[in-house]
């Protein structure tokens, strides 16, 4: 793939319920990272779950913009090869701590610290199970396996070379409204009703952006909960639908958003400090946010989960799972494992 050898920034993505692959690129200069102060960027955002110095939220500027195929063909035709000098931040290898941190945050909850504590793990693969060279094929493999997620393959020299397949909406415009969406709670087989865990699970999130919105002083329409199936997967949601006149700019009511109940926990202040504490996985950018904003087909931000970091001797793949009262660890493991499956998966196929 020139695109991938190239070394330059780029966003290749499908969004949900399209045929339609999409580029951006930047073919000059570094790309940047977004401030603080910066109100209504334009291009594809890339921002982590919690931001550092050396894990900045970044925007590759769309210097070219395209869709299709043919189009991404014609643009990349030129590009000269760099193989093996793609730029890639350190990456600190860390065993699974999955369990341990289930039972610490267990322990918050049943004291009643916690409402809901959101867990990461990451898994280091080597061998078979590793992405790297296999990038183009898993990625034209997702796009038509998960016609309901958000399908990307993100490269910068930052945050270096991230693969996803996400069915979170976290803020997409539609004409003269926006849309989020509370999507938690998460079970195997569709014929299972939801128990008590997932519905608990799903309703703190709805709290979450009913407060959330009711404090923007906004009118919103509410619609759901109904099942959403992302793969072999099955999620609670519901949609929140809310005039765009008058909002906040794009990144302001980003950051409003940002993390749901839906990757951190509630209450979100207090959860936020105890993973950032506690949390032994450097999530970098898993459970963070990206995609195309402010562009002239509007704004499709989502929420960066079942990714992985690609690296030449390892892939790291990344998921996690939301804990409250009702959890039991086996089923959680079950869960998270399942997650990871669907790209190590495609690795194998």
């Amino acid at each position: 793939m020139r695109l991938l050898n190239s070394g330059l920034s780029f966003a290749l993505y499908r969004l949900p319920q399209t045929d339609e692959v999409r580029l951006v690129m930047q073919s000059t200069g570094q790309v940047r990272v977004v401030g603080k102060e910066e109100l209504d960027p334009k291009g594809f955002i890339f921002a982590p779950f919690w931001e550092t110095k050396d894990c900045p939220t970044l925007l590759i500027e769309p210097q070219v913009a395209v869709r299709g195929w043919d189009d991404i063909a014609r643009e990349t035709r030129q590009l000269k090869e760099k193989r093996g000098t793609l730029a890639q931040p350190n990456i600190r290898v860390t065993e699974r701590r999955h369990k341990a941190m289930f039972q610490e945050a267990m322990h918050a909850i049943t004291e009643k610290q916690y409402e809901k504590v959101v867990i990461a793990d990451k898994l280091i693969a080597r061998g078979e199970e590793m992405l790297h060279g296999k990038e183009e094929r898993v990625f034209c493999q997702a796009v038509g396996q998960f016609p309901n997620s958000m399908v990307y393959l993100v490269y910068t020299p930052i945050g270096g070379l991230w693969m996803g397949i996400t069915p979170e909406i976290l803020l997409e415009s539609e004409g003269d409204m926006y849309r989020t969406m509370a999507l938690a709670g998460t079970k195997m087989d569709d014929c299972e009703p939801w128990d008590q865990k997932n519905s608990v699970e799903h309703q703190s999130v709805v709290h979450y952006l009913e407060e959330t919105l009711t404090a923007l002083s906004t009118d919103y329409h509410k619609q759901g909960p109904y099942t959403r199936r992302a793969g072999n997967l099955f999620h609670l949601c519901t949609d929140f639908h809310f005039p765009r006149q008058g909002m906040l700019h794009s990144m302001e009511l980003l950051r409003r958003l940002h993390p749901t109940p839906a990757v951190c926990g509630m209450p979100q202040d207090e959860v936020y400090r105890f993973l950032k504490e506690r949390e032994k996985v450097e999530r970098n950018y898993y459970s963070g946010y990206l995609g195309p904003i402010n562009m002239t087909d509007g704004t499709h931000v989502f929420v960066n989960l079942r990714c992985a970091n690609i690296h030449s001797r390892f892939t790291a793949y990344y998921a996690g799972g939301g804990l409250n009262q009702y959890s039991e660890y086996e089923k959680e493991h079950e869960e998270i494992e399942r997650k990871m499956n669907i790209l190590k998966q495609l690795a194998h196929d």
